[in-house]
């Protein structure tokens, strides 16, 4: 099949299955056939972990850019006063504060509006689809989900060739202090950089020292040493307080987030070498039970 009929089959799922003309199941047969992984959607997304951050919530803290960042933009953006840039993004904490905070400081130092729409990110997908498979040139930015990568990797340029004009780089700015496993995961496809990773959920251990230290417990260097710690705590403090937290509503697109925590940290994988699940190998199998008992 031609790329360009590709785009335009996948342009038209995507669009029926934002209108409600096509269930989610249905929805990522297509899909899968056209090429898009679409995981997230169908996670029953729509409203990830952060989505109920609002924009209204992201106003409560005050950003502002530094004297010199102010400087420079006024300095590099003279040339293209009077431009106007438009962003299609999900509705994410980094896009919230982007579009109430400081999207005002980057108009009034260069010039240039900044148009950007803050949606569910279906509706991102659908537009994305819709420009691209016609051409349209609608929007000069998006916000696009890891899994979109390979999809559209021919329709983007590479952030990495950009950055090679000097005249327009950031100062200080290096593309390779972003962790190389995490860009090769999220934003390369292939040998390109389909666009610059942001808004990075990394997960990370963080503890109440003030318990910990109360119960005299070492910080734990192993997935046993946490269980046990955790056993400990809600031993001691439960039911008011509990060893550990963890994003386990039903039905809800963070169970993925955390149980691919626990998969990767007993060595498992969601995918196999063929392209097949191997979440329920015996890799797989050990993670859940770990997180049965972790809960």
């Amino acid at each position: 099949m031609k790329d360009s009929i590709r785009k335009a089959h996948l342009a038209s799922v995507t669009d029926r299955f934002v209108r409600g003309q096509m269930d989610r199941r249905s929805f990522l047969r297509a899909a899968s056939i056209l090429g898009l992984g679409a995981g997230a959607l169908g996670m029953g997304l729509g409203r990830r972990p952060f989505y109920g951050i609002s924009q209204a919530s992201a106003q409560e803290q005050e950003l502002k850019p530094s004297a010199e960042i102010t400087k420079w933009l006024s300095d590099v953006g003279k040339p293209f006063a009077g431009t106007t840039l438009r962003l299609a993004t999900e509705s994410t904490p980094p896009s919230n504060a982007i579009a109430t905070q400081l999207k005002q400081y980057f108009e009034e130092a260069t010039g240039i509006k900044v148009e950007i729409e803050v949606l569910p990110l279906e509706q991102v997908l659908q537009k994305l689809t819709l420009d691209v498979a016609s051409s349209l040139g609608t929007y000069d930015l998006y916000y696009i989900d890891q899994s979109w990568a390979a999809s559209f990797s021919q329709d983007v340029f590479d952030p990495r060739e950009q950055l090679k004009n000097t005249d327009l780089a950031m100062p200080n700015y290096n593309i390779d202090d972003f962790l190389k496993p995490l860009v090769d995961g999220i934003a390369m496809y292939e040998d390109r950089m389909v666009g610059v990773p942001y808004d990075i959920p990394i997960f990370i251990m963080q503890y109440r020292k003030d318990v910990w230290d109360e119960l005299k417990l070492p910080p734990p260097a192993t997935l046993d040493d946490l269980l046990k710690a955790s056993a400990a705590i809600t031993d001691a403090k439960g039911p008011n307080m509990y060893g550990t937290s963890g994003q386990m509503k039903s039905g809800h697109y963070s169970l993925e987030c955390d149980w691919t925590a626990w998969l990767w940290g007993h060595g498992g994988s969601i995918f196999g070498p063929d392209g097949k699940f191997t979440g329920n190998d015996e890799a797989g199998l050990a993670a859940m039970a770990y997180w049965d008992k972790l809960k």
